[in-house]
């Protein structure tokens, strides 16, 4: 993965947890590397958004990937601040081409194209909660813990009011809406014929979750 350049801060040598210290306070990218092996962190302050390790051709990803790094006592570390478009690029090309969907589930309905694994990209998002796409106030497809039969008729008219303010407003086509209180974050947004729910945790990185979105709703 090329990663964007950002501002280099320092490079660092030895075992993960002696440079983690550096690592928390970061908005950027940290590059991994030794004789064997290459990788990346994409970290928000204290939180990592996306991890990713190789090794003699053998691929990790989120947990697998920092369990390796803690094991790996010969490491070289360069730690890269980023502004937010560079995160958002770094973000973007994470999503298209390391995040691996695997199952969703799905009910007998009509799904029109859209594919259980595509909700399941956007789950495995930092903070992500549960997915749902429905369909006249349906869920005709869902992954994660939530129950969005009760609100999916209610977060249909919610996107249609939203539909009609961008028009009245001119700035239309409208892509997402977001309700957000103290305990989370709701995104409503069209994707082909259905209107897709995105439930996260209030500290989640909308960027990263956005992207995913963005990317289902060109692909339908």
């Amino acid at each position: 993965m090329i990663l964007p350049e950002g501002k280099k801060i320092g490079k660092f040598s030895g075992p993960f947890e002696e440079v983690q210290p550096f690592i928390n306070p970061l908005y950027g990218a940290v590059c991994i590397r030794n004789k064997s092996m290459d990788g990346f962190i994409l970290v928000e302050k204290g939180r990592y958004l996306a991890v990713y390790f190789r090794d003699d051709g053998s691929e990790f990803t989120g947990d697998a990937a920092l369990d390796r790094l803690r094991t790996n006592n010969t490491l070289e570390f360069e730690l890269r601040g980023y502004s937010a478009d560079e995160m958002n690029a770094a973000l973007s090309t994470w999503v298209e081409n390391y995040v691996k969907p695997t199952e969703a589930k799905s009910s007998p309905s009509v799904n029109r194209g859209l594919k259980p694994e595509a909700l399941e990209v956007i789950q495995r998002q930092p903070g992500v909660i549960a997915v749902a796409a429905i369909d006249e106030g349906f869920t005709v497809l869902s992954t994660g813990s939530a129950d969005f039969e009760q609100v999916g008729a209610i977060a249909e008219d919610l996107l249609r009011a939203g539909v009609s303010i961008s028009s009245d407003l001119g700035i239309q086509p409208l892509e997402q809406m977001l309700l957000e209180t103290p305990k989370a974050k709701l995104i409503i947004a069209p994707v082909g014929d259905l209107n897709l729910c995105v439930l996260s945790e209030a500290k989640a990185n909308l960027g990263l979750i956005r992207i995913a979105i963005k990317k289902l709703q060109s692909e339908v």
